[in-house]
C-alpha cells in the first residue's frame, strides 16, 4: 500500500514542477521511500512513496521500469501468485517477486484486458511508450482513491487530495456538489466534482486514458459493472458451499504479506468470521478492539475477547477513553476528504494501536450491503408493501409538508420522506442528517434551486428490482464506497497500515448480488441469514448473532460535559463564511439541553476545523 501522483503535460516542461513536496504532504502513505521518474519525453511524471509490504527489497521499488513502459501502484493484487506464474507459463521474465511487475508485465503482453484478472484493492497509472498514452485505473469497488483534474492544460492524479493540491496549485474552490452531499448524507459522492473545484474522483472499476498528443485528450471506459439477480440460485446446499469456499480462499489469499498481519475484532459476526478462518490458515492471529467501560450500549470488547479466547488469539484492548478532542484535531487537520462519522476516531485509535505491532489488519466490511445486514433493509420492505396497499391515500397526502413540520432530531423523518418516492427506481438515504428546508439554512450560500439536485440512490439501470436489491445496491454505490471505505482508507493510512476487507473480494460481491435471492440475506427478521448460517458452524455457542456495533463510541454524551462541551464550544463558537454560525451554535446548545444531534455537531466540527486547515472556500 502506498501513494501515487503524476501530473502529464502537453510539453517537456517538468523542470518546472516539484514532485516531492506533494509526495511529502502523503509521506504516512509510504514511509519507506519515495520514488521519481520522468518519461524520455518529458511528458509524463510519475512519483511514488512506498509502503512495503510484498516484496520489501530495493527490487519492489516505484515508479517500476520494464521493457518501456512504467507504473506508479497504490494497493495490493491479492492473487499476484496465480497470475505470476502463468505469465511466467507465456514467457514472462520477472526481476522481481512484487505485485507491481505482475501488473505492468501482463500489461505489457495483454494490454488493458489484463485488468479483469486483478483481485486486490488497487488504483495505480501506467505510461505506454508503445501507444503514445498513460492509463488510470481503480479497483472494482473503490477501495484504494485516485482523484485527477485538468487544469492549466496539464492532466493530475494522486492517490491524496491534498497531494493533488500542493502538486498542481488549483484554486482551493469548494464544490458546491460535494458541500451539499456532506452535510445532507455525511460524504461527498465520486461522481461529481469531488471536494474541489475541476478535481474528481475516478469512479471504481473503470479506466481513464490519457492520449499524449497535442489535445492531451481522454477516455473512460468501464472494465467491470456489478451484476445483480441474473443468476440467482435458491439450492441451500449449494449457496453455503459456494460462500464458504469464497471466503476462506478471500481470507487465505489476503492473509499473504511479507509483513505480520491482523484483524481488526469489533466483535460482530463479520470480524468474528474472519478471525475464524484466519485461524486455520496463520499459527498466531492478532486481533484488537477498542472498549468503553461504563457504556455497555457502546462497548463489543466481551464479545470480542469470546472470540479471541476461544480461537486462541493474540489479543489487544483498547481502552476508548483514551480518545481526546486533541485526537479529533489531529484527524481533522491530517484527513484529506472529511466523512462525517464520529466512528473515524476509536477507528483511528485501533489502527494506531495496531501500527506498533503489523502493518496490515484484514476488517469485516462489505458484509451488510452484500448480504443485507441494514435493519433499514428489512423496514423498507414492510414500508413498501404498506405503500402499495395504500398508494391512493399517499398520493394525496402532503407528505413533504407534514415531513417539515417534524423536529430535525426526529427518527421518523427519513422514513416519512420515503413514502414520497418510487422504490422501483429511487432508494431515499434514511441515514441523511437534514432535510432540505434546514439544509438551506444550514448553507445560505447554495442556491434553494440546488437542492432537487440529490442524485443519491438513483440505480444506473433504471429497471424494477426488489427493494432489498435497489437498498444494496445504492448502498454499494454510495454509502460503502464514499464513506465507510473512505474510514478505512484514511484512518490505516495515516498510520502507515494497510487495510484489507476480504469479503469485498469482487467473487464474493458477484455471487451476493447475482446468486443470492432475498430470502437468503433476511429471512424471518434475520438479517445476513445465508452469512450467519455459515459462521454459527464455526463460532462459539455462546456467540450473541444479533448485537451490532461496530467501532462506535458515546460521543453525545461525552460532547455534554468536560474537555469535550468545551472543545466543542470553543471550534464552533468561531463564525464561518462557508455555513450558517447561528445555525449550527443553536443546534449545539439544544445538544447541550438534551436533544440528539451528534452526528450532525460531529459533521459540522470536523468541516470546520478541516476547512480552515486546508484554507478552502466557496
Amino acid at each position: 500500500m502506498c501513494g501515487i501522483l503524476g501530473f502529464i503535460s502537453k510539453k517537456n516542461d517538468f523542470q518546472h514542477v516539484n514532485l516531492k513536496p506533494a509526495l511529502s504532504a502523503m509521506g504516512y502513505r509510504g514511509p519507506d521511500s519515495m520514488g521519481i521518474w520522468t518519461s524520455p519525453c518529458q511528458k509524463v511524471n510519475f512519483g511514488h512513496v512506498r509502503l512495503s509490504i510484498v516484496e520489501l527489497s530495493e527490487l519492489g521499488h516505484q515508479p517500476m521500469l520494464r521493457n518501456g513502459n512504467s507504473i506508479t501502484f497504490n494497493g495490493e493484487i491479492y492473487n499476484y501468485v496465480e497470475l505470476r506464474d502463468e505469465l511466467i507459463k507465456c514467457g514472462v521474465l520477472f526481476k522481481s517477486q512484487s505485485d507491481t511487475e505482475v501488473i505492468l508485465q501482463g500489461y505489457n503482453l495483454f494490454g488493458e484486458n489484463y485488468f479483469n484478472k486483478l483481485n486486490g484493492a488497487y488504483a495505480f497509472a501506467i505510461y505506454d511508450s508503445i501507444n503514445n498514452k498513460v492509463v488510470l485505473c481503480r479497483d472494482r469497488v473503490g477501495e484504494k482513491p485516485l482523484f485527477y483534474s485538468n487544469y492549466d492544460e496539464k492532466f493530475y492524479f494522486s492517490s491524496d487530495l491534498k497531494a493533488l493540491l500542493t502538486l498542481s496549485n488549483i484554486p482551493r474552490k469548494l464544490s458546491k456538489n460535494s458541500l451539499f452531499n456532506y452535510f445532507q448524507h455525511g460524504y461527498a459522492t465520486g461522481s461529481d466534482e469531488f471536494w474541489i473545484n475541476n478535481v474528481f474522483s475516478l469512479e471504481p472499476g473503470t479506466i481513464r486514458t490519457i492520449y499524449l498528443n497535442d489535445n492531451l485528450e481522454q477516455t473512460t471506459t468501464r472494465y467491470w459493472v456489478l451484476p445483480v439477480g441474473k443468476k440467482e440460485n435458491t439450492n441451500h446446499n449449494y449457496l453455503y458451499e459456494k460462500l464458504s469456499y469464497l471466503i476462506n480462499d478471500a481470507v487465505k489469499l489476503q492473509l499473504r504479506c511479507d509483513v505480520p498481519a491482523s484483524i481488526l475484532l469489533s466483535g460482530g459476526v463479520d470480524s468474528s468470521m474472519l478471525t475464524a478462518i484466519a485461524s486455520t490458515h496463520t499459527r498466531q492471529v492478532k486481533t484488537f478492539t477498542v472498549k468503553f467501560p461504563g457504556y455497555s450500549q457502546f462497548d463489543e470488547s466481551e464479545s470480542a475477547r469470546l472470540i479471541a479466547n476461544y480461537f486462541g488469539t493474540e489479543h489487544t484492548e483498547i481502552e476508548g477513553a483514551n480518545i481526546s478532542p486533541d485526537l479529533f484535531l489531529k484527524i481533522a487537520k491530517s484527513i484529506d476528504t472529511p466523512i462525517n462519522d464520529s466512528s473515524l476516531l476509536p477507528t483511528y485509535l485501533v489502527n494506531y494501536e495496531v501500527s506498533k505491532y503489523c502493518r496490515v489488519a484484514l476488517g469485516g466490511d462489505g458484509g451488510d450491503e452484500l448480504f443485507g445486514g441494514y435493519k433499514h433493509y428489512e423496514r423498507m420492505q414492510k414500508l413498501d408493501n404498506i405503500k402499495k396497499r395504500y398508494q391512493i391515500l399517499f398520493n394525496i397526502m402532503p407528505i413533504k409538508a407534514f415531513r417539515n413540520f417534524l423536529p430535525l432530531n426526529s427518527k421518523y423523518r427519513n422514513w416519512i420522506k420515503s413514502l414520497e418516492y418510487n422504490l422501483n427506481i429511487k432508494v431515499p438515504n434514511i441515514r441523511s442528517f437534514y432535510d432540505e428546508n434546514r439544509l438551506s439554512k444550514l448553507l445560505p450560500n447554495i442556491d434553494p434551486d440546488y437542492w432537487g439536485n440529490d442524485k443519491w440512490g438513483i440505480n444506473d439501470e433504471q429497471i424494477v428490482r426488489s427493494i432489498l436489491k435497489n437498498c444494496s445496491v445504492s448502498d454499494f454505490k454510495h454509502y460503502l464506497r464514499d464513506s465507510i471505505l473512505v474510514k478505512s482508507d484514511r484512518c490505516s493510512m495515516l498510520n502507515s497500515i494497510e487495510a484489507r476487507a476480504p469479503i469485498l473480494d469482487y467473487r464474493i460481491i458477484e455471487f451476493a448480488f447475482n446468486e443470492v435471492p432475498d430470502n437468503f440475506k433476511i429471512r424471518n427478521g434475520m438479517k445476513k441469514f445465508l452469512l450467519k448460517d455459515i459462521s454459527k458452524k464455526i463460532l462459539p455457542n455462546e456467540f450473541d448473532f444479533q448485537r451490532k456495533l461496530g467501532f462506535n463510541l458515546p460521543l453525545g454524551m461525552m460532547i455534554r460535559e468536560g474537555k469535550w462541551k468545551e472543545f466543542f464550544g470553543d471550534i464552533l463558537n468561531s463564525k464561518s463564511d462557508i455555513i450558517n454560525y447561528y445555525f449550527y451554535t443553536k443546534m449545539f446548545d439544544e445538544h447541550l439541553s438534551g436533544k440528539e444531534h451528534t452526528d450532525r455537531l460531529f459533521g459540522v466540527v470536523l468541516f470546520l476545523i478541516w476547512a480552515k486547515h486546508n484554507k478552502v472556500s466557496l
